[in-house]
C-alpha cells in the first residue's frame, strides 16, 4: 500500500466518522478514552479477582456499542434542528457528558475494588457530573 492509498483511506474514514458522530472534539475524545479505559479496567479487575468471564465481557462490549449509538442519535438530533439554535443546548454534548460521567464512575469503582485508593476530589468530580447529567437544562 502506497502513501496515497493510506491517505485516501484515512481521509475517508475520518469523513465518515465526522458525518456520523460530529467533530472529533475534546469531549468525544474523552468519551472514547473513558469507554476504552472502563472496559480495560473492568477486564483487569476481573483478572485480579479471578472472575474473568466471556459473558460479562460480551455484555460490556454491547454496552459500549450502545453508547456509540447514543452519540450517533444525539448528533443526529442536533442535525435535525429539533431545538432552537439560541438555546445553547446540544443533545450530542449532553450524551457525551453522560457517558464521561458514567464511565468515569465505573473506572473509579474498578480501580477501587482492586484496593487502589481513590482521591476524594476525583470521586466528587464524577459524582457531580453524574448528578448534573440528570438535571434539566436552564
Amino acid at each position: 500500500m502506497n502513501k496515497l492509498d493510506l491517505t485516501i483511506i484515512t481521509t475517508g474514514t475520518l469523513a465518515i466518522f465526522t458525518y456520523l458522530f460530529g467533530t472529533f472534539d475534546i469531549l468525544i475524545q474523552g468519551a472514547f478514552m473513558f469507554i476504552v479505559l472502563d472496559f480495560t479496567t473492568g477486564l483487569i479487575k476481573a483478572w485480579h479477582n479471578g472472575e474473568v468471564s466471556s459473558t460479562k465481557s460480551r455484555k460490556g462490549l454491547v454496552k459500549k456499542t450502545m453508547f456509540l449509538s447514543m452519540i450517533l442519535i444525539g448528533h443526529w438530533l442536533d442535525k435535525a434542528s429539533l431545538i432552537p439554535d439560541n438555546t445553547g443546548m446540544s443533545f450530542r454534548t449532553l450524551v457525551l457528558v453522560f457517558i464521561v460521567a458514567n464511565e468515569g464512575i465505573s473506572i473509579l469503582e474498578n480501580i477501587s475494588e482492586m484496593g487502589v485508593p481513590i482521591p476524594g476530589f476525583l470521586r466528587k468530580v464524577f459524582e457531580r457530573l453524574d448528578n448534573e447529567k440528570d438535571e434539566e437544562p436552564d
